[in-house]
């Protein structure tokens, strides 16, 4: 009895040393979450904003052949860059990645950014980038550099498209995996329908201003997946309290059991002593 005692309480302490880690882990995700979503909510107006403008542009200019709209010719490869996190420890937000990727990726190459998904895409016999891009290291330098190698080969029919795969955060229990078309530019929903009069004219603007929109959109959509993953963190570090938290009490009753048990024994033999030595 005394060993199992033993036992029930070393559980207890491991299980709470472990609780204490996930708290920690919570707090940590806690403040990274509200520091990604400011950045996110900030970036938000400024996406959305070129991404209107350059929906009444087309939406205007119904006869524009510019040459981000034009669909390649070519048997150029098609690029899909996918959002990953580094770490793990943050539920089921890799896995849900790795789904998507499965559902909708085919024969495009893809371009990951995030470490964790590497190795696993890379048996399952995707085409992948040679070097890992890790997510931490990303910023809109990075992006906006990487972007401007894309388009160039875009433009010059070395590749026929590119996508993007990534978490949009809907709020703070919820994030969706979005598979979406960045070029050839193909702008759903309606512009503004108005007369509008471009200079120097609709093409030169678009020239300009789709790489802007193109930086802008996969930058924004690396904030949403870096705050989904956040998110999901402490989701995840919350639920790992909360079932410590279960495991302790109920351990903490099966001790408290045990011991009642124990002494129970240990008054009833004395009580049996003490009638045998009344007999004598």
């Amino acid at each position: 009895m005394a060993k199992t005692l033993q036992t029930i309480k070393g559980r207890i302490r491991s299980i709470s040393a472990t609780q204490k880690i996930t708290g920690a882990m919570e707090l940590v995700a806690i403040s990274k979450l509200r520091k990604q979503r400011n950045l996110m909510e900030e970036n938000r107006e400024y996406a959305n904003q070129l991404a209107e403008i350059v929906r009444d542009i087309l939406q205007n200019s119904q006869q524009i052949d510019n040459q981000y709209l034009r669909k390649s010719s070519s048997d150029g490869e098609s690029v899909v860059i996918v959002f990953c996190s580094d770490l793990g420890l943050c539920g089921g937000y890799n896995v849900e990645v790795f789904n998507k990727v499965a559902e909708c990726v085919t024969d495009e190459t893809i371009l990951l950014i995030g470490s964790k998904l590497y190795s696993q895409l890379k048996n399952e016999g995707y085409s992948l980038n040679e070097e890992i891009i890790y997510s931490d290291m990303v910023d809109y330098d990075y992006i906006s550099d990487m972007v401007d190698h894309l388009l160039y080969r875009f433009v010059h029919q070395e590749i026929r498209s590119i996508k993007v795969l990534y978490t949009s955060f809907v709020n703070t229990m919820t994030y969706v995996p979005v598979f979406t078309e960045v070029l050839p530019v193909v702008m759903e929903g309606e512009g503004k329908e108005e007369e509008i009069i471009y200079e120097p004219d609709p093409d030169s603007i678009l020239d300009d201003l789709v790489p802007m929109y193109v930086k802008s959109f996969i930058y924004h959509s690396w904030l949403e997946s870096v705050t989904s993953e956040q998110s999901s963190r402490r989701v995840a570090m919350e639920s790992a309290n909360d079932n410590a938290e279960k495991l302790i009490e109920e351990l903490t009753l099966e001790y408290n059991q045990a011991r009642q048990s124990n002494i129970t024994q240990e008054i009833t033999e004395i009580i049996a002593a003490a009638d045998a030595l009344t007999e004598v």
